[in-house]
């Protein structure tokens, strides 16, 4: 038994205690710390990251929606069977495909309570629609050109549709698969994004690729080979997300929560004091114009 698999069970023992207590707050932040603590062990242990991940997807989907709705309510009581079903996989060899069909069913029970009324009144469900539509972004939305920059826009735009499509439509496991992985990039990509570009030097594009093109091709390649009768599908869907785990947590490491702080300085906009000086003029003028047509004259 490896110290990582011990430890990593003790932050899931931990997550179920915040869970059940309703500080989903702090089952987020031990969810995270599972797949943090996959980083300090062998390459093999990568793998319980996955149940993290899960975790925190359970997080993500409490909050869109306020603590004590209908709706919160319904998907507390799905996540509470999901976190037992991860309960049993997550043994020391880990129960991968038992882990995606779990997580699979999860999905396809929260997103019904999901949608709005008229949705439900108008839609069937079509998952080769999903299917039709993930492939698209995946092979053609997640082309080259528009990754290779400091823009995180096209992973949130992917993820909006994603998310949009699969509530309306339902999805099948495997396309569900490559949806996560699409989510781990998003995440890697932020910090990467940050770390190739300066307000120097612009952005660094053959950085950009060389770090993070052989994870697309990866999730690329799944997407379009990927077979219900592969033998070991599953494991080769968690290997690819529990390696953009690795990299991503490992970018915390190195910049911590700097991708959002970063944003924040780079709204500071210092403008120059004649530019500030023309702005206070044409200000004063619009000021006095104004009060003269009330017969009043400005302070100054």
């Amino acid at each position: 038994m490896t110290a990582v698999f011990q430890i990593t069970q003790a932050d899931f023992a931990a997550a179920k205690v915040a869970f059940s207590a309703g500080d989903y707050q702090q089952f987020h932040l031990l969810a995270n710390r599972l797949m943090a603590n996959t980083v300090y062990g062998r390459e093999s242990d990568r793998k319980y990251a996955i149940v993290g991940f899960f975790l925190k997807e359970i997080f993500t989907r409490l909050s869109r929606h306020e603590k004590e709705s209908p709706t919160a309510e319904k998907i507390r009581f799905e996540a509470e069977k999901l976190i037992k079903e991860l309960e049993r996989a997550f043994t020391e060899e880990l129960d991968i495909p038992s882990l995606w069909k779990n997580y699979h069913q999860f999905v396809d029970s929260t997103r019904k309570v999901e949608q709005w009324h008229s949705e439900q009144q108008s839609y069937k469900d079509d998952p080769q629609f999903t299917a039709n539509a993930i492939a698209y972004l995946v092979q053609t939305a997640l082309a080259k050109e528009t990754v290779n920059d400091e823009r995180t826009s096209v992973f949130q735009a992917i993820r909006n549709e994603t998310d949009r499509i699969i509530r309306t439509h339902g999805i099948e496991l495997l396309d569900l698969i490559t949806v996560c992985h699409l989510t781990a990039l998003h995440r890697l990509f932020e910090y990467v994004a940050f770390a190739c570009s300066s307000s120097t030097r612009g952005v660094d594009v053959s950085r950009i690729d060389d770090w993070v093109g052989h994870y697309i091709d990866n999730v690329k390649q799944f997407q379009k080979t990927a077979s219900a009768d592969e033998e070991n599908v599953y494991v080769r869907g968690s290997d690819i997300l529990c390696a953009l785990i690795y990299e991503w947590r490992v970018c915390f490491i190195k910049y911590f929560e700097i991708v959002r702080s970063a944003r924040v300085e780079e709204r500071k906009i210092e403008l120059p004091e004649n530019t500030k000086k023309q702005i206070g003029e044409t200000l004063y003028q619009a000021l006095e114009k104004d009060l003269q047509s009330t017969g009043k004259k400005p302070n100054g």
